[in-house]
């Protein structure tokens, strides 16, 4: 894997894994987080981080919200990430986003 992959999959999970605390904290209140089961339900994760990056989006802030999608990553493929300089860009002569180094806050 690159180093780029490895980046989008470990900034997925944790996001995916706090999205997931919160939900189940507010299902679960006062209840202790090591005894969830750890079952993920992206039909309700997926829509809670959609919410969040539209919060920040309209906020003017920057995100990192990386994710693999069926035929495209968005925020590599799609010239769609809004952390620029996005730590894991490549150079535009490797395939690369052509915003690198371009500052969109």
């Amino acid at each position: 894997m690159s180093e780029f992959e490895d980046f989008l999959i470990a900034q997925s999970d944790v996001l995916e894994q706090l999205a997931y605390e919160l939900l189940w904290r507010m299902a679960h209140p006062g209840a202790d987080f090591s005894e969830a089961d750890g079952c993920w339900d992206m039909a309700q994760i997926g829509p809670l981080l959609d919410c969040a990056a539209r919060i920040l989006n309209e906020a003017g802030l920057r995100f990192c919200r990386p994710y693999f999608g069926e035929e495209e990553t968005p925020c590599f493929l799609m010239k769609a990430c809004s952390f620029t300089p996005c730590p894991m860009l490549e150079t535009k002569q490797n395939g690369g986003n052509e915003n690198e180094g371009k500052d969109k806050a």
